[in-house]
């Protein structure tokens, strides 16, 4: 008897940990599966606009400066490491889509991180668009 309430208390603690277990490993994959994190954005500077040019190494934007009251193109090294958000490819951005950048600066130079493609209110969202 007593070895049947030890096997079934096994069982019942076994029973309870799997699904933990399996709950953990979701976390993980999903963890895995976001491009974008908000602790990413952290660490970069933020900018807004609309495509005027873009290529494999570079993108320019026109952006309005606050500061000059001004709208200014802003050029923006593409790092090869960038991480795209509503887009696959560099090459899947248009002019006068508007998107977001995360940025470093260095000695001068603005090295895009992220990009994020702004979906517009005409335009559908599809899965691989999330």
């Amino acid at each position: 008897m007593k070895i049947v309430k030890a096997a079934m208390g096994l069982l019942m603690i076994v029973g309870l940990a799997a699904p933990v277990v399996v709950s953990a490993q979701d976390v993980e994959k999903s963890s895995a599966a976001m491009s974008v994190s908000e602790t990413d954005l952290s660490q970069y500077i933020y900018s807004y606009g609309a495509v005027l040019k873009v290529g494999a190494a570079e993108i320019v934007l026109q952006e309005y400066d606050y500061d000059s009251d001004v709208e200014k193109e802003v050029a923006y090294q593409i790092d090869p490491a960038v991480k795209l958000d509503g887009f696959k490819a560099i090459s899947d951005l248009a002019p006068e889509d508007v998107v977001e950048i995360y940025y470093s600066e260095q000695d001068g130079k603005k090295t895009a991180k992220i990009i994020r493609r702004e979906i517009s209110a005409g335009e559908d969202e599809t899965p691989e668009d999330l």
